[in-house]
């Protein structure tokens, strides 16, 4: 009788040390699957805002949203929808005969949905080869001209202001920006299913301005 007693007292001690230890979550294996996103993928986003160089404060957040699924191997590493944010970091208005509009933003990075950040550029894969020799000998026999066109010098130069550069750098909502990624970027493996590849934007952005002539709207 006090054997069946002591036994009965046991396990009631020990019990909810049992359910404690069978609660412990299990760790993530290390060998878990995996998947890397290459460099230069092709990642395309969407304004979902209008904004002018008329109103644009330096400094200020634009909202953008990646416009396409994003997949690797068949699994889809970057939804549609994924809101991405970005940075006014020059804004000048345009005054007629004084100076044309500029307006840009900066889009350097994607947060994932599991973590990790990915950072893009705008500059397209094929112009980022080194410089070749015919190039260099090219440069260095026309090396003050190379100087100008390095610092912009040359760019627009015979463009004065005049009676239209009063019009404005447009921002257009629903307008769709193209980067790629700069350097490959592993994170865990994901399933395809369970979600709608429907991008928001698809509704809830309407386009009704159109960039003006005079200024312009850079993006890097």
């Amino acid at each position: 009788m006090k054997r069946a007693t002591l036994q009965s007292a046991l396990c009631l001690v020990l019990s909810p040390l049992l359910v404690a230890q069978q609660a412990v979550p299990t760790p993530a294996s290390p060998h878990a699957p995996s998947i890397t996103i290459p460099k230069d993928t092709k990642i395309e986003l969407i304004a979902m805002e209008s904004i002018s160089s008329e109103t644009a404060i330096k400094g200020s957040t634009v909202r953008f949203e990646v416009a396409n699924d994003i997949s690797v191997n068949g699994l889809i590493v970057l939804w549609a929808g994924t809101p991405v944010t970005g940075k006014v970091t020059k804004v000048r208005r345009g005054t007629a005969y004084r100076q044309w509009a500029v307006l840009k933003i900066r889009v350097n990075a994607v947060t994932l949905t599991n973590g990790p950040t990915l950072r893009l550029t705008r500059s397209r894969p094929r112009n980022r080869h080194s410089i070749a020799p015919k190039d260099i000998a090219t440069c260095a026999a026309l090396f003050p001209l190379c100087i100008l066109a390095a610092f912009g010098a040359t760019e627009d130069g015979n463009e004065k202001p005049s009676a239209h550069s009063d019009e404005q750098s447009v921002l257009l909502a629903c307008s769709v920006w193209e980067f790629w990624t700069v350097k490959p970027i592993t994170i865990p493996a994901q399933s395809t299913g369970g979600r709608s590849s429907t991008s928001t934007s698809s509704v809830a952005c309407v386009q009704t301005q159109t960039i003006a002539p005079g200024g312009f709207v850079e993006i890097d």
